[in-house]
């Protein structure tokens, strides 16, 4: 499939997120080359703590450290390329030991014993790469306590990717009275049986949400206002009554991204009340909201046609 073949104007053609040649060149042009969120360091409080995941279709763990600096590893034995953590989380203790053949490896990754020693020539451990250790994931970035990391030896900077959507961390840290944030709990995982573009194609679609939450959120309108309470609404209803809201004004306070794509929901990452039920308490909050200066949602509507010439 040729890349230049996928789009025609304002439409994509499906094999953008079919085709598994183009799904794998992904990961190595675009995720490898790009800076990806891989834990918080509330995450890993104590030395040998560490949590395991898979970017850009690599193994990685990232591991405290004694001293209390975090290093991410290539999750895998050297020697065969076996995972050697298998676990999302837990604590390595004193060295890591690959289940295969029992090769063994500081937290850092730097090798520390070899069973059957003897049997392997030393000059060529001492030159090929299995002689080094567990490979060492060099670009990573410590930001407010949020683990980043870039795969790729090529591509932009920390800063320079993420330029000034780093205030939506900053916005969400500073309200903390600590001044800091902690994972409480297990995160909660989703598993998507789907390309990664149709998930992003449903987190910025904003014309959806009042067809398809309309049941779930309308009923939640509806039953507290059969409720007869005079009370504040709670928060559930908060977060659920924009869902009934028209698609101009859900559009308008959606979506707010920066020049490398980055974006997130305004609904969300700003510290303000939102409770309109209607199109005319809506076009209010819009109001209210362009008085403050907020972004504008980018919407780019594309159909998915199945009859491009490839």
């Amino acid at each position: 499939m040729n890349p230049n073949t996928l789009f025609r104007g304002s439409e994509i053609h499906k094999s953008a997120y079919l085709d598994q040649t183009l799904f794998l060149t992904e990961q190595k042009t675009v995720f490898a080359q790009s800076w990806l969120y891989l834990c918080h360091a509330s995450q890993l409080p104590a030395a040998g703590d560490y949590v395991t995941v898979e970017l850009a279709a690599q193994p990685l763990v990232a591991i405290r450290q004694k001293a209390g600096d975090i290093t991410v590893l290539f999750n895998r034995c050297p020697h065969k390329g076996v995972k050697v953590l298998a676990e999302s989380s837990g604590n390595c203790g004193r060295f890591l030991r690959c289940p295969y053949h029992a090769w063994t490896f500081k937290p850092s990754g730097e090798l520390l014993s070899i069973p059957v020693k003897n049997e392997y020539d030393p000059c060529v451990i001492a030159a090929c790469e299995a002689g080094h250790g567990m490979a060492r994931v060099e670009n990573v970035v410590v930001y407010r306590d949020f683990i980043f990391v870039r795969l790729s030896q090529h591509g932009l900077s920390f800063e320079e990717f993420y330029g000034d959507s780093l205030s939506t961390l900053d916005n969400m840290v500073d309200r903390s009275p600590a001044g800091q944030l902690r994972v409480v709990g297990a995160p909660l995982r989703h598993r998507h049986r789907c390309n990664w573009k149709m998930v992003m194609d449903n987190q910025t679609d904003t014309c959806h949400p009042m067809v398809a939450h309309e049941s779930s959120a309308g009923e939640a309108v509806n039953l507290w206002a059969q409720s007869e309470r005079q009370a504040e609404q709670p928060m559930a209803v908060e977060l659920f009554s924009p869902f009934m809201s028209s698609h101009a004004f859900f559009a308008e306070m959606g979506i707010r991204t920066w020049p490398n794509g980055h974006g997130h929901t305004g609904r969300v990452i700003q510290s303000i009340k939102i409770i309109p039920l209607s199109p005319v308490t809506g076009k209010a909050w819009l109001k209210a909201m362009a008085k403050r200066g907020r972004g504008k949602s980018s919407m780019i509507p594309a159909t998915i046609p199945s009859t491009f010439p490839t």
